[in-house]
C-alpha cells in the first residue's frame, strides 16, 4: 500500500519565518516565486528574481489566504507583497519552470524570473523534498523545498 502525497495548497509548509508585507510588488508573480527588493524609480518594492544562478535570501511569495486567494492565483502589479523569509531548514512549496526535471534530494537555484531550476554554476538555494518531472509538461509545476544555508 502506498501513501499519496497530497497538495498542500499553502506555500509556507513549516520552519522558521519573517514575514514581511509592507512593500508593494513590481509585477504579476505567483506565490511560490522567488522574490528580491528592488527600487522602482526610488520606491522600495518587490519583484521575481531575476538573476537567473544568483545568490538571493530566501525570500518566497506567499499565498493570500485572507484575502480568500488561492496558492496558485497572482497577484496584480502594486499589491502589497506577502512575502516570507526562511532560514535553512524552513521548507516552502516552490515553482520550477517547464522542461525542468527535479530529483528529490537535488539542489536547486534562481531560474532568473522567480522560478526555480536545477543547480548549474549558480547559489545553491533550496533542495528538492520530492522528485518532480516537469520535463515534459508545458508550464510549470510545484514542489516542495527545503532552504539550505
Amino acid at each position: 500500500m502506498s501513501i499519496t502525497k497530497m497538495n498542500p495548497r499553502t506555500i509556507h509548509l513549516g520552519g522558521p519565518l519573517t514575514e514581511v508585507n509592507d512593500l508593494p510588488l513590481t509585477g504579476t508573480p505567483l506565490p511560490g516565486f522567488l522574490m528580491e527588493r528592488y527600487s522602482n524609480s526610488g520606491v522600495d518594492t518587490y519583484r521575481a528574481h531575476s538573476t537567473g544562478g544568483g545568490p538571493a535570501l530566501p525570500s518566497v511569495l506567499l499565498n493570500q489566504p485572507y484575502l480568500n486567494k488561492a496558492y496558485d492565483v497572482a497577484y496584480a502589479d502594486g499589491d502589497l507583497a506577502h512575502v516570507g523569509v526562511g532560514v535553512p531548514g524552513t521548507t516552502f512549496y516552490m515553482i520550477i519552470g517547464s522542461g525542468v526535471n527535479t530529483p528529490q534530494g537535488g539542489f536547486l537555484e534562481s531560474a532568473g524570473n522567480g522560478r526555480l531550476r536545477n543547480l548549474g554554476s549558480g547559489t545553491r538555494l533550496f533542495q528538492a523534498l520530492e522528485a518532480v518531472n516537469n520535463s515534459a509538461v508545458p508550464g510549470e509545476a510545484y514542489l516542495r523545498v527545503e532552504t539550505v544555508g
